[in-house]
């Protein structure tokens, strides 16, 4: 049994070799479809991760204005609000934080002590655009303090380089309503406002006791663009968006919210169509790669039939026809399958494990095609094919 098996192959690849030329365009449309199929996966692969790490890292930033989103760095809102941004209003069932971050506010007091002065809250550097690099600011701290401490309640502060002396380590500020505050000087500013004095947003006052103020500007970032609808709804139920001015009904919103996410969105959604029609690629290249088999082998065999007379007629099975013709299309598919692999390394550099799984689908289809054309062959009658002219 093993022995006419051997010589049934070794049969195989004579009538292959013997018909190579005819071979050869099928092996490169096989070929070619494998490497379509190789490419396409690292191409949907990639387009996959380029929205994963968009949805990851891309911030959406939001800008609360007044209620017409005309103006917004003159809010004069209550630190109330900014107070719900950052998490600290739960006990009133507000939990934007979940939604938010990096939440930059501003507020200032014109102070009496020093003349002419105003002292800033910030929650950090980002808040206040005069201390950002491209005004050419640039701030220096002092060692072992760190930005995050302009997000607590410590007496601290930055002040313009050069005006005070290097030796004096505290700034005693006062205002109108207020008593005299001393400040620990932690760093200073090159190139921001010369009289201005910086401070933590919270700072405790001299008797402790929490005061709300008004603020001039206050932005932050969606905290996790997945679920980006769930977090709009859960803004605008506190800052709805924009009124237009034309609108002649009054609104009772003192603030709005303008999430600036119509860049993203847009360019979420080409990557998603994309991406779709680049996964209905696949089901396409399997049927085309089985009409593939279907018709080179049909039109391969279709010219052997007086081959296939002699022999049925030298008593060679049906089952044992079919089995050459099928070992046939079976090698051609793997010559097919390594040339197109190798075509899609030397292209790709390096081949995923999910795009070598699509090879089996891929020859397969190509391989029912040319079952379903064999089939066909060895299934016509004995006495017919003998009547074939050559």
């Amino acid at each position: 049994m093993k022995k006419d098996h051997t010589a049934l192959y070794r049969l195989t690849l004579r009538t292959m070799w013997r018909r190579k030329w005819a071979n050869l365009p099928i092996l490169l449309l096989i070929a070619l479809s494998v490497f379509a199929a190789l490419v396409l996966y690292q191409l949907t692969s990639r387009q996959e991760e380029t929205r994963k790490r968009m949805v990851a890292e891309t911030e959406i930033r939001c800008v609360l204005t007044d209620a017409h989103g005309r103006s917004s760095d003159r809010l004069e809102m209550l630190s109330a609000y900014v107070d719900k941004l950052m998490g600290m209003r739960h006990e009133m069932g507000c939990y934007l934080d979940e939604y938010i971050d990096h939440v930059h506010a501003k507020a200032t007091r014109v102070l009496t002590e020093p003349q002419n002065w105003t002292m800033c809250h910030i929650l950090d550097f980002a808040s206040d655009d005069r201390l950002s690099a491209l005004s050419g600011a640039s701030v220096t701290l002092f060692d072992g303090w760190a930005e995050d401490v302009f997000q607590t309640e410590q007496r601290v502060c930055l002040v313009p380089e050069g005006v005070l002396p290097e030796k004096m380590k505290t700034l005693t500020v006062s205002w109108e309503s207020g008593e005299p505050l001393e400040l620990t000087v932690i760093g200073t500013v090159r190139g921001g406002p010369s009289n201005t004095v910086y401070c933590p947003f919270y700072v405790k006052l001299l008797d402790n006791a929490y005061s709300v103020f008004l603020v001039e500007s206050c932005s932050f970032s969606i905290r996790d663009n997945a679920r980006l609808d769930e977090a709009k709804e859960a803004i605008y139920e506190y800052f709805p968006a924009p009124t237009p001015a034309s609108v002649l009904a009054q609104t009772t919103n003192d603030y709005s919210a303008q999430i600036l996410d119509e860049g993203y969105r847009a360019t979420l959604t080409q990557l998603d169509r994309s991406i779709a029609l680049l996964r209905l690629t696949l089901p396409v290249l399997l049927l085309l790669c089985c009409a593939i088999g279907l018709l080179t082998s049909f039109l391969s065999t279709r010219g052997r039939r007086k081959e296939f007379a002699v022999m049925r007629c030298l008593g060679m099975s049906t089952g044992k026809i079919f089995f050459l013709l099928f070992e046939e299309a079976l090698l051609l598919a793997l010559f097919g399958g390594i040339v197109g692999i190798g075509g899609a390394f030397l292209l790709e550099g390096t081949l995923q494990v999910g795009a070598l799984l699509r090879l089996p689908a891929v020859l397969g289809g190509y391989l029912l095609g040319a079952a379903a054309a064999v089939i066909r062959t060895c299934h016509v009658n004995v006495m017919k094919l003998m009547k074939v002219e050559d």
